[in-house]
């Protein structure tokens, strides 16, 4: 073998390297080995002939000269693993051609050319490209030699990339189509407003013989000039939109990840100039209308309405509604719209972004049709009511005069609320949906596979003591609970999915089972309302009405004809097994109907029929808990751990999902480049309109309006354009949201769990007070900066002035540090919003400053750039303060619900955790949710269960200051037909005083018979007490029609403080007795704190006795302990009538 400059990257560990240019004829040629080679078993200096080409061929000799390791094992230079090179003798590239190659035609074996690839060099640009090379170049390849290969991951993956970034590419496209429809609106509206306001300037121009070409090449020169700034500035402006979409994982969601690479490269500039060339017709088009008239016809025109604009004359709303209807009926036929492709990445069809984009700007120019009538009506309404309505009035009548003056801003505001409020649902419903399909699949945040060591000897067949057999040898052990209390372990369920098929029927199909802890699985398992008609409580109290119950799938009760109480059996492999129907579900997690029948079942039943075997352990961990550091700690405490899934590292890793961050960027984007719009919009339509009406203003105030009725009808104006739009744009948005939204569970029939559509009235409530505050906020600022632009005032420079200045500079500097320092430190809102406003007023300040040195050398207009910026900082500090006190003044959540659920459901009794509300800030957070429990649970029961919730709340929940928990009764579990019985027969008991026990019904041709022992008051005679048992059986029978007769024991009962403690020299041997027994059966001295008492019962005797047992054995040992213990003290002390064991670890 020979290989390119190999002495470049290795090291000489003995011997020495390769002489360069050929061997002499008759010399040895010389060869290096690796120190991997130990195989050959060469060293430096040893010679060795290569032969085997044929018989006539003679050997060719070599010799060994040096040995070599790897400089850099990892460096990019070797084309495999240098331990792999165990078996090659590396040889100078001149002695192979000219001394090894001419020797035999069969020499050469192999020839490689190995090439690095720049991945950092790789990108979008180009990787159609590099593609396409590596394509071409297999092809000459083999077109040079027939029988190459090109071998390379490189083509795979950028074909994979490049697919990909096809989809994305265009997914982004179709995205920002409504964005820059709304951005082309704007600047043509923009240009309308002006070019009106310029209308006489254009009209003197053309009277003084200016041409309709002249008027229009100085807007088109005008329009030019904008674009080509826009084309320097817009591409870096550009760079930090990409990079805020790249740090994007919801609707106005957004982390902190690595700012995205985004090189300005030549198509970044041929996309800007696309943009500039689309906006410069927006320029120019409405300049042509007014290049078109003369003065007279200006001043024509001006005498009279508003010209209709020409979307009113043309039916183009109803055009982009009739597409849009075309749409839905296109996308009603689709099968897919929002897959999952293999490895779940998120595809989403363009159509369900521009189809709904089509309705809304079709809807919003229907409703504004809608718009003069409306108003026209309000104002005659108001004409005839009393009160002072003069005001509103006018503001309505305006409106309605001149429609189209104001249909502009209800038109931007319309479409920024609808907009919005679609692109929150969408956002909503598809992060609700995936993350609840991947907690379906993984029902905690971690999913633990544990292996279980078999303990024994082999397996034997043993007879057992009175007939039958049973099995000795191997068996699973398994581990204590304990070793899953470990730090940030809120919660653990084990459970384990076995194949069964129904014992019902030829040809059952094969179905799942899950057995679980239905005690500890409301507390770490994740549940949805509607998964079945019952709250998970109320199933999981079904399944602890008796051993065998099972919950059972819908489809299977149907396909069996069974019906609550029944009995069926399932397989397990070769072992048939009984259960009864306790409870119906539709869904349960990880258990998926497509599959087959589905069946829930009590885990300590299954392994008792069917034997131990390693189960699984849902395990539910703090909210900040890592869970690489939870299975490490797990592991340290002795879990043999084979296998985790973590549900939170799956939602995380598919929310960096290309796709899903493009769209749900572009929403962003989009809705925040319509808010911008929309505030300009307003400004720019607020100082055009005012000045276009001061003779108007003038007029009213001089026929007698006060200042103050004229003010109210300037704001009842405003809030009546700004009242309308968000109202047709709510009213918009929520048609759109139920219209498009369900189309996103096209193809997801089949979905488990089933798709469930999510309304984002939460995030339209912030979108409210976003629009408000912004509004307002620029509203004010823009109009003091408009006025001085219209004044035209010079600032005037004053000694006194520049001292005042200078003099407050330093004070709010340090109240700015101080009061931010401190606020940060309190978490105090009002101290760092304080701070801001006079971070505010600082720059104004410095503004101040600049604008009176602009004066000072004749730079007015100084002042009026640098109010500009002004505004950019107030818009960017109100931002800041909205985005961390939105969720505050809009009332949301502060707690995610269903974390807040989790917790409430941990604690034992809670059923089910619902209607969840929390709110305030990170540090004061107050909660409200309300729990169900068994509606038999005493008052006092149910209170300790809602403190220990409020407890908890405020124990594992940060910032919680308050949480009140309202108590609500559950739905009962429905009981089977024997337990009814049994509880309306001890109720009718208890009607009467007496009390029964040792219930046994029997079923006798459809009907029950019953056997029950009645507890009777002692005190009574035989003939007062067969009273009171004969009217008990007279109205069972009344009340059970089933009931074909009732057969009562009659005994004796006591009230409590008629038992008598047994004491004396008896009773103390007696006791020493039982002590000694129970110590013997322990095998440890274990009984004590004894008490013995005569029983109800004439010549028997109660005892109960404390026993000691390990702490750290589980509780079944111990149980089976004290059963022991009772069994051998009823076998040697006859006489014992009840016997009480407490057991308890050693203190």
């Amino acid at each position: 073998v020979f290989q390119q400059d190999l002495l470049e990257h290795v090291r000489i560990v003995d011997g020495e390297g390769l002489p360069s240019g050929p061997v002499a004829e008759g010399e040895d040629v010389p060869v290096l080995i690796s120190t991997a080679a130990t195989g050959l078993d060469l060293e430096v200096g040893e010679r060795i002939a290569l032969t085997g080409f044929d018989e006539n061929s003679e050997g060719i000799p070599l010799r060994v000269v040096g040995i070599w390791e790897p400089i850099d094992p990892s460096d990019i230079y070797w084309p495999y693993d240098p331990t792999s090179y165990g078996t090659q003798l590396f040889v100078s590239e001149e002695a192979f051609q000219r001394n090894l190659m001419p020797r035999h035609p069969l020499f050469l074996k192999e020839a490689s050319w190995y090439v690095v690839f720049d991945q950092s060099r790789l990108s979008g640009a180009n990787a159609g490209r590099v593609l396409s090379g590596l394509e071409y170049l297999e092809k000459q390849a083999k077109v040079m030699i027939p029988s190459a290969r090109v071998e390379t991951t490189l083509r795979r993956s950028l074909a994979i990339y490049d697919r990909q970034a096809t989809v994305l590419s265009t997914l982004m496209s179709v995205l920002s189509v409504p964005t820059i429809a709304l951005v082309l609106y704007f600047v043509g509206l923009s240009m309308r407003m002006v070019v009106e306001r310029q209308q006489g300037e254009v009209a003197l121009l053309k009277s003084r013989g200016a041409s309709t070409a002249q008027v229009v090449g100085i807007w088109l020169c005008q329009g030019v000039v904008l674009g080509g700034a826009a084309l320097v500035v817009g591409p870096a402006f550009g760079i930090g939109v990409a990079q805020l979409v790249g740090q994007t994982i919801g609707f106005m969601q957004f982390a902190s990840r690595p700012l995205l690479a985004v090189p300005l490269n030549p198509r970044v500039f041929e996309m800007a100039g696309v943009a500039a060339l689309l906006a410069l017709p927006a320029t120019v088009v409405p300049a042509i209308a007014a290049a078109r008239r003369s003065i007279v016809g200006y001043k024509h025109d001006a005498a009279r309405a508003v010209k209709r604009p020409l979307w009113r004359g043309l039916p183009l709303d109803v055009l982009l509604l009739a597409i849009a209807g075309y749409g839905y009926y296109m996308l009603s036929q689709r099968e897919t719209i929002l897959p999952l492709e293999k490895g779940e990445r998120f595809v989403i069809d363009p159509l369900l972004i521009l189809v709904p984009a089509l309705f809304v700007f079709g809807g919003a120019l229907l409703s504004l049709r809608l718009l003069p009538p409306i108003t026209g009506g309000l104002a005659w309404l108001l004409t005839r009511l009393p009160g002072p309505t003069v005001s509103v009035s006018l503001a309505l009548r305006q409106v309605a005069r001149a429609p189209d003056q104001h249909a502009s801003l209800v038109l931007l505001l319309t479409l920024a609320v609808a907009l919005g409020s679609y692109s929150a649902s969408t956002a909503q419903t598809i992060d609700r949906n995936f993350v609840e399909r991947v907690l379906y699949e993984i029902p905690s945040d971690i999913d633990v596979w544990e292996i279980w060591v078999k303990e024994g000897g082999e397996q034997q067949v043993v007879e057992a003591e009175g007939g039958g057999v049973y099995v000795t040898g191997e068996y699973y052990s398994e581990p204590p609970a304990e070793i899953y209390e470990a730090p940030g372990v809120v919660a653990v369920a084990p459970y384990r999915l076995y194949k069964v098929t129904p014992g019902i029927g030829r040809n059952a199909r094969q179905g799942n089972l899950l057995a679980l802890d239905r005690l500890r699985y409301p507390a770490a398992g994740w549940w949805r309302r509607d998964f079945a008609e019952k709250p998970l409580g109320a199933l999981m109290n079904a399944l602890g009405a008796n051993e065998s119950a099972s919950l059972v799938s819908r489809s299977f009760l149907t396909s069996a004809n069974l019906r609550l109480g029944d009995r069926y059996t399932v397989l397990f492999e070769n072992k048939a097994v009984e259960f009864y129907v306790a409870e119906v579900v539709d869904y349960f997690p990880m258990l998926y109907p497509d599959q087959g029948p589905f069946f829930v079942a009590n885990l300590e039943y299954v392994y008792d029929q069917i034997g131990i075997e390693p189960y699984r352990t849902l395990v539910k961990v703090e909210p900040g808990a890592r869970s690489g550091d939870v299975v490490q700690t797990l592991i340290d405490q002795g879990v043999a751990v084979e296998y985790t899934r973590d549900s939170r590292a799956v939602i995380a890793q598919t929310r960096v999902d290309p796709q899903r961050t493009a769209l749900f960027g572009a929403l962003t984007i989009g809705f925040a480049v319509a808010i911008v719009l929309v505030v300009l919009g307003f400004a720019l339509y607020t100082f055009l309109s005012y000045e276009s009406r001061i003779a108007q203003l003038g007029i009213l105030r001089a026929i007698g309006l006060s200042t103050r009725q004229l003010l109210a009808a300037l704001f009842a104006e405003q809030t009546l354009l700004i009242g309308m739009g968000i109202a047709l744009g709510t009213g918009l948005g929520v048609i759109t949201d139920h219209l498009f939204v369900p189309f996103l569970q096209v193809g997801a029939e089949g979905q488990t769990p089933r798709f469930v559509v999510q309304s984002a009235w939460e995030d339209l409530r912030r979108v409210y007070a976003v629009l408000g505050l912004m509004l307002l906020a620029g509203w004010e600022v823009l109009q003091d900066v408009f006025d001085r632009l219209s004044g035209g005032q010079l600032p005037e420079v004053t000694p006194v002035s520049l001292a005042l200045l200078l003099a407050t500079l330093p004070l709010n500097i340090f109240t700015v540090w101080y009061e931010g320092k401190r606020g940060r430190q309190l978490g105090s809102d009002i101290l760092i919003a304080d701070a801001t406003s006079t971070r505010v007023n600082i720059f104004v300040s410095l503004s101040a400053l600049i604008g009176l040195l602009g004066a000072s050398i004749g730079l007015p207009w100084l002042d009026i750039v640098v109010a500009l910026g002004i505004v950019a900082y107030v818009f960017r500090s109100a931002y800041r303060i909205i985005r961390d006190t939105a969720g505050v003044l809009t009332d949301s959540a502060a707690i995610d619900p269903r974390l807040v659920e989790d917790i409430a459901r941990s604690v034992p009794g809670v059923w089910f955790a619902t209607r969840v509300r929390s709110r305030g800030r990170e540090d004061d957070v107050h909660l409200d949710l309300h729990i169900k429990v068994d509606p038999a649970m005493a008052t006092e029961q149910a209170h300790a269960i809602a403190s220990e919730v409020e407890r908890r709340l405020r124990h594992r929940l940060t910032g919680v200051v308050d949480a009140v928990v309202h108590i609500e009764p559950g739905e009962a579990a429905p009981l089977s037909e024997w337990d009814a019985i049994a509880v309306r027969l001890r109720a009718l008991a208890d009607g009467l005083g007496l009390g029964v026990h040792n219930l046994h019904i029997d079923v006798l041709d459809g009907r029950y018979l019953v056997d029950v022992d009645v507890e009777v008051n002692s005190t009574l005679s035989l003939t007062q007490s067969h009273a009171l048992v004969t009217e008990f059986e007279a109205r069972a029978r009344s009340d059970l029609p089933g009931l074909t007769d009732i057969v009562t024991h009659l005994e004796p009962a006591l009230p409590g403080d008629h038992s008598l403690l047994m004491i004396g020299p008896e009773a103390d041997h007696l006791s020493d007795r039982i002590v000694a027994i129970a110590d013997r059966v322990a095998q440890r001295p274990a009984a004590h704190h004894l008490i013995l008492r005569h029983s109800h019962r004439p010549g028997r005797l109660d005892v109960s006795l404390h026993c000691t047992a390990p702490g750290e054995s589980p509780l079944i040992e111990a149980h089976l302990l004290a059963e022991k213990v009772e069994r051998q003290l009823r076998a040697e002390i006859p006489e014992l009538d009840h016997v009480t064991i407490h057991v308890e670890p050693p203190e």
